[in-house]
Parts: structure tokens; sequence; C-alpha cells
């Protein structure tokens, strides 16, 4: 887990599973991306400030990478 942010570090160290924790970012993830993608189909240009792609591939490697730093490990291909 040498990629793991401060944040998930100090909540490591007070006893928080790691995929607990990935699991809440990825939860966080889908709920914004859901949030702002409803609230622009009104209006616009609402969520200015949310500046991070809303589109399915960018959104699954912010959900991989919240995996990653809790220290899931991808599987093997069989045959390997």
């Amino acid at each position: 887990m040498a990629d793991v942010n401060d944040l998930a570090r100090s909540l490591y160290a007070r006893g928080k599973d790691p995929i607990d924790w990935a699991v809440s970012l990825v939860v966080a993830q889908i709920d914004a991306r859901d949030s702002v993608v409803s609230a622009r189909l009104e209006i616009p240009g609402a969520y200015p400030g949310y500046l991070l792609d809303l589109d399915d591939e960018s959104v699954a490697r912010r959900i991989i990478g919240a995996l990653l730093d809790a220290g899931w490990t991808a599987p093997t291909p069989k045959g390997n």
C-alpha cells in the first residue's frame, strides 16, 4: 500500500479497514457523478467547480485507484 494517501493512512491507523475505506470512496464518486449529471441535465452550468471528468472511463479509473490504494490487487489472468 505504498500509494495510500495521508487521509487513508490515518484512517487505517485508527483501525478502519482499507477495503471499507475504498468502498466509501467509490460510493462518493458514484454519488457525486450522479448529482452533477442530474443537475447539469436541468441547468447546464450547475456545479461549475466540479471539474473532474464524468465519462464512464474516468470514473472507473478513479474507482480502481481507490481500490488499489486500499491494497486490492487485480487478479492474474488465467494461465499465468
